[in-house]
């Protein structure tokens, strides 16, 4: 990968502007022990073996305090346009109530006819299927899942992680940010040594919040969405597939997202994800298309 990409993804052209809440994977990254898993390579990983999968399956959604936040349903729904516009049937998996406010950002989108939105009790992976995780909690070594701040999740999650474990898929990729994500196991240690309750949590079941398992290929970004959305345009790029994401179009989306109570998860404001100011969020965006 490119080092202007891999700077660009873990924020390091930015980390005067960022909050601490965006420079988790930058903390990881520079302090793992293990190869970075490079953007190039896990789009070329996609695409030699999406054509055994059926249909490309989307997990996103973290709960947090107030409900479900901003970042991974972005992502979500941009990638899964870009799978749509290369005629690969896709589908986004996610709890009810987020599944239900999903359609209704797609239908604005004049997405929702051709994506098809299945309920967890509807979904199982199997040899044949390709899934990306994006921004979904990732148990310990204990089975448990929990916030950054280190407690445990009380919402009710659905059992995706069982699911994979039973059925493995074809191809999993996990995009994660800060450590506590499904599939972000692959950078376990360095998550350990650099995240506050990275080995010791606050609930008490004494396993932290670092997810335990691994995914094939795994992505750490600023953000989940912006994770995502690059390794869509690599995707576009290897292919030279007509592709692009402005960044009025990811602020569209997460108007959307606040309009139906979905929030920042770190400030609970509207307009924001993981308390990158809307400033920011452009020159990144900005700088990111003009790489591709």
């Amino acid at each position: 990968m490119s080092k202007n990409l891999a700077d660009i993804l873990v924020g390091r052209p930015f980390l005067d502007d960022l909050p601490e809440s965006a420079k988790r994977s930058h903390y990881i990254i520079s302090n793992s022990n293990v190869p970075v898993q490079n953007l190039e390579e896990i789009a070329t990983y996609i695409w030699n073996h999406i054509h055994k999968a059926k249909i490309v399956s989307i997990f996103t959604g973290f709960y947090c305090k107030s409900g479900y936040e901003t970042d991974g349903p972005v992502g979500a729904l941009i990638l899964a346009e870009f799978f749509l516009q290369t005629k690969i049937p896709v589908q986004i998996c996610c709890e009810k109530e987020l599944l239900k406010t999903m359609k209704s950002i797609a239908s604005e989108l004049s997405l929702s006819e051709f994506i098809k939105f299945t309920p967890f009790e509807n979904f199982s992976a199997n040899k044949n299927s390709m899934i990306f995780t994006i921004e979904r909690p990732g148990e310990n070594s204990k089975g448990i899942c929990h916030t950054m701040d280190g407690y445990k999740i009380s919402h009710s999650i659905l059992p995706i992680e069982s699911e994979i474990k039973k059925n493995p898929p074809n191809a999993w990729i996990a995009i994660g940010d800060g450590g506590n994500e499904l599939g972000t196991g692959y950078y376990r240690n360095s998550i350990e040594k650099v995240i506050p309750n990275g080995k010791h949590c606050i609930c008490g079941c004494k396993g932290g919040i670092t997810a335990y398992n691994k995914a094939d290929r795994c992505i750490l970004s600023t953000t989940s969405n912006f994770g995502t959305i690059s390794l869509s345009l690599e995707l576009a790029k290897q292919n030279n597939i007509n592709w692009n994401v402005p960044e009025n179009k990811v602020t569209q989306i997460i108007r959307s997202l606040n309009k139906y109570g979905i929030k920042d998860g770190v400030t609970g404001e509207e307009g924001t994800v993981d308390g990158i100011s809307i400033e920011l969020r452009k020159k990144m965006y900005d700088l990111l298309n003009r790489l591709f």
